[in-house]
């Protein structure tokens, strides 16, 4: 009688498998850039406010240079080189002053403890760097695979880093004032989302922000397997069901304020589609 596949073990071979300088920087360049990605822009602005509002500070908000530029990157996504010289010569310098701007007012101390699960090789972390609001947080890091936790450690070793699995998490519960998952749950076989959904309730204290990649309004979970693991099309409705312990979620599924009709919906360069949604839950 076969063994049921451990996904898990699929999970890490997958990323194991490459060598851990590939996964040092393939998800810090492109469309993925942990600085410009809108994604990235949005959360880092969510957690600025939570961080401005446990400090007791004025709410913080996105200004109008942020704005157009996410407005910009945000309608040519796939055609945009966040690694060139207009990116690293200029824009960044300039939304970097905008950062600085922001944050002036916050002290120094940590005042938000953030859990991100999925963390790859630092892949947010370093937007959280890059936008210097990263000494604003206390930051653990999460990841299955043992080659992109051995990164963590030698790129930022002043931060906590651990090997685990989303299903079963060994954190304490509600130990996390903000749970951050990035593109994890479509990787995983559709009977572990349960198991996943829980987990991220439990060890939340306050709120979840989950990145989807793949997430539309249908009414069933589209599966689809790569090689030893999910790549799944994921419903909406299917998921609302299962993040019962929150009493309220937001969904953004635009990022752009001038074209706020417009999903961001391509194909990478791998022919894999790609549709961005990020989803506010709160306790």
């Amino acid at each position: 009688m076969n063994e049921e596949p451990n996904y898990k073990e699929d999970l890490k071979y997958m990323w194991n498998r490459w060598s851990e300088s590939f996964l040092a920087t393939y998800l810090k360049s492109g469309e993925h850039h942990p600085f410009f990605s809108p994604q990235h822009f949005l959360v880092r602005d969510l957690i600025l406010k939570e961080v401005a509002a446990a400090k007791g500070t004025p709410e913080v908000s996105t200004d109008w240079i942020a704005d157009h530029t996410l407005a910009l990157f945000g309608r040519f996504l796939p055609s945009f080189n966040p690694d060139g010289v207009f990116f690293s010569a200029w824009l960044y310098p300039l939304l970097r002053s905008v950062w600085q701007t922001k944050l002036q007012h916050l002290s120094n101390e940590h005042s938000l403890r953030l859990l991100d699960i999925g963390c790859g090789s630092g892949n947010y972390y370093e937007g959280f760097v890059m936008s210097d609001l990263a000494r604003f947080i206390d930051y653990t890091g999460i990841d299955i695979a043992e080659g992109n936790i051995e990164n963590c450690r030698t790129l930022y070793p002043e931060r906590n880093w651990i090997v685990g699995d989303i299903c079963a998490l060994s954190v304490p519960s509600q130990s996390f004032d903000i749970v951050l998952v990035s593109r994890v749950f479509e990787y995983l076989p559709i009977e572990q989302l349960a198991k996943a959904a829980n987990e991220v309730t439990r060890v939340t204290k306050k709120k979840a922000i989950i990145n989807f990649f793949l997430e539309r309004d249908i009414p069933a979970h589209q599966v689809r397997k790569v090689m030893r693991y999910h790549r799944n099309c994921l419903s909406r409705r299917v998921l609302m069901r299962l993040f019962r312990g929150f009493s309220r979620i937001t969904i953004h599924d635009t990022y752009d304020p001038f074209w706020p009709k417009r999903k961001i919906e391509y194909t990478d360069g791998l022919n894999n589609p790609m549709v961005l949604s990020t989803w506010v839950l709160e306790k």
